[in-house]
């Protein structure tokens, strides 16, 4: 039993000598390749790099101490990038980090196929928040989101089944793409978007609004009338409607009808 014990200790160590052995052996052929390539033999060097893509000067910045992650939503790609990139930035630029800080920091809001864009960078390419921004841009500018210009408002219309509230929520989830919202164009989307034949424009006719504030005021006080309207019909044919379920019970002789014959 001891003899088999022995044997297997003996075993065990042939093996981890065989094995540090060719451990031993890679290093020395990275180090012969090192020699070639006139690179750095520094085993701790090949280990520990993150190969960044930033200039030493990037790099050698020290953290302050009150610097946190941005609170927001990581990229992955396939979003508006200039949206991700307008909001690190000003997060960055409200704490007053610097440039170096900026860049480095940036990494930590990418994922996915963003992330491995990063990561094929070359090393000490990137010596400004600039050029980073320029790079983060121009490869992932195809995920932008399609914007429209204001005109495209012209052809957003109330259409005739449609209340003016139900239109004007439509337009304004419309506004959110146009590119720049210039206000008389808006206006007059506005104005030629309503139904011709909507209550509305009796008052539109009554006094056309100058400005888009004029405008929004009065919409809302039609709104609320038509909201209130709706209510009371509602009300009034729920009303009508029990009536006539309850004239119904009493001709098929429900309760009513029943307690006559008592």
């Amino acid at each position: 039993m001891k003899a088999n014990s022995v044997g297997k200790g003996y075993q065990e160590n042939e093996e981890v000598k065989k094995l540090h052995h060719n451990v031993c052996s890679l290093i020395g052929k990275y180090e012969e390749l090192a020699k070639k390539i006139g690179t750095s033999s520094s085993v701790d060097q090949l280990l520990f790099s993150t190969n960044l893509p930033f200039s030493a000067k990037i790099m050698t910045m020290p953290l302050t101490g009150k610097f946190k992650v941005p609170s927001m939503d990581l990229y992955d790609g396939s979003k508006d990038p200039v949206e991700h990139f307008e909001t690190f930035k000003a997060h960055m630029t409200l704490h007053r980090f610097s440039e170096e800080i900026m860049c480095r920091a940036f990494l930590l809001t990418l994922k996915g196929s963003a992330r491995g864009w990063f990561g094929a960078l070359q090393p000490n390419f990137i010596e400004s928040f600039e050029k980073l921004g320029l790079q983060f841009l121009t490869m992932l500018m195809a995920s932008r989101k399609s914007r429209r210009p204001t005109a495209y408002l012209l052809t957003v219309k109330q259409r005739e089944d449609e209340s003016l509230k139900e239109y004007l929520t439509r337009f304004n989830k419309t506004k959110m793409t146009a590119d720049d919202q210039y206000e008389k164009i808006m206006l007059a989307a506005l104005l030629g978007g309503v139904w011709p034949r909507h209550p509305f424009m009796a008052e539109l006719a009554r006094k056309t609004p100058s400005i888009l504030r004029e405008f929004m005021d009065r919409t809302d006080d039609f709104v609320n009338a038509e909201d209130t309207l709706i209510a009371l019909t509602t009300q009034q044919e729920r009303s009508e409607w029990e009536h006539k379920g309850g004239q119904k019970k009493d001709r098929d002789g429900g309760p009513k009808a029943k307690k006559d014959q008592h």
